[in-house]
C-alpha cells in the first residue's frame, strides 16, 4: 500500500510545471545542470519517450505564465520587417500579450493573409474574399 502511494505515476503536465518552476530564475549554468537532471530524471523513471509531450506542454505552461501568445501569419510572399511589426503590435494590443510571430510563405495564396492562434483563424486572404464573393451573388 504505501509502495503504491510513492509509486504514483508522474503526468506530463506535472513535469513540464516542475521544469518550468526549476528553470524559470536560473543563469544559463544552473538550467544546463537542471536540464541535465531532468533527463537523468526521465531515464531513470523510463519516461524519455514523453520528452517530446513534455517540451510541447512546457511551452504552453512557459507562454501562459510569460503572457506569451503563439501567432502564425501565413502570406503569399514575405513580408516587410515594419509590416510584420505593426501586425505584432495590432495583436499585442488585442491579446494584451506578447506576440511570438511565426512566419509561413504559401504561394497558392494569391494574397491577403491568414493568421491563426490557439483555437482563432483570421483569414483575410484573396481566396476567402472571392469565395464569400461568389457566394454572396449566388443568394
Amino acid at each position: 500500500m504505501i509502495k503504491d502511494i510513492f509509486m504514483k505515476k508522474i503526468t506530463i503536465k506535472q513535469y513540464a510545471e516542475a521544469l518550468y518552476q526549476t528553470t524559470k530564475s536560473g543563469s544559463a549554468k544552473a538550467l544546463k545542470e537542471v536540464l541535465q537532471n531532468f533527463v537523468k530524471l526521465l531515464v531513470k523513471n523510463k519516461n524519455l519517450k514523453l520528452a517530446d509531450k513534455i517540451i510541447t506542454k512546457f511551452n504552453q505552461i512557459y507562454n501562459q505564465h510569460e503572457k506569451i501568445e503563439e501567432v502564425e501569419i501565413i502570406t503569399h510572399q514575405k513580408l516587410s520587417g515594419q509590416t510584420y511589426q505593426a501586425i505584432s503590435k495590432w495583436l499585442e494590443g488585442i491579446l494584451k500579450k506578447k506576440i511570438y510571430l511565426t512566419k509561413i510563405i504559401n504561394q497558392k495564396l494569391m494574397g491577403g493573409f491568414i493568421i491563426k492562434y490557439q483555437d482563432v483563424v483570421l483569414d483575410s486572404s484573396m481566396l476567402r474574399q472571392l469565395n464569400n464573393l461568389h457566394n454572396f451573388l449566388l443568394k
